[in-house]
């Protein structure tokens, strides 16, 4: 894990980036271990959520964020300020992957939580959809955007 001053090239931005496949997706690295993000475009479309993270500084303008997912789907993105893209690994668990659809909604609301969790429980763990891509980023900005920022008593994974 990297040092708060380490962070500060990318705690309080929020971009908006778009693979092929995957569609659009934003992000909003609110603090050192919270990421708010939402998707609007492809298969996982309609998902608003917020998660504990890992930030790793791997040199300037270009970091590691990690973490893991209610659906028990693992992430990795690493953001390239300089470059401006986005590559990601998702290892999306078999049922986030094949039941998709259950996993669309808001993590704030209640029912969407607890069918996301559900899906942590389907199938086998050993069969994950792994899914390698690069995004270019279309917008950097201060601040969350349209993204509803978190607090710390809201529920976590």
């Amino acid at each position: 894990m990297s040092s708060s001053e380490d962070l500060k090239g990318i705690i309080g931005k929020h971009i908006v980036y778009k693979y092929g496949d995957l569609g659009c997706y934003e992000a909003y690295f609110q603090s050192e271990n919270l990421i708010v993000y939402a998707i609007h475009g492809g298969p996982m479309k309609g998902r608003s959520a917020y998660q504990k993270c890992y930030y790793q500084k791997v040199r300037d303008n270009i970091y590691n964020i990690s973490w893991i997912e209610e659906t028990a789907t693992v992430v990795t993105i690493t953001v390239d300020f300089e470059e401006k893209k986005v590559t990601c690994f998702i290892a999306f668990s078999q049922g986030h992957w094949e039941k998709n659809n259950e996993a669309h909604g808001d993590k704030r609301n209640e029912e969407d939580l607890k069918r996301w969790r559900g899906l942590a429980k389907v199938g086998d763990h050993t069969k994950t959809h792994v899914h390698l891509d690069a995004a270019p980023i279309i917008e950097i900005n201060e601040g969350p955007g349209n993204l509803k920022p978190v607090t710390m008593d809201m529920p976590f994974f």
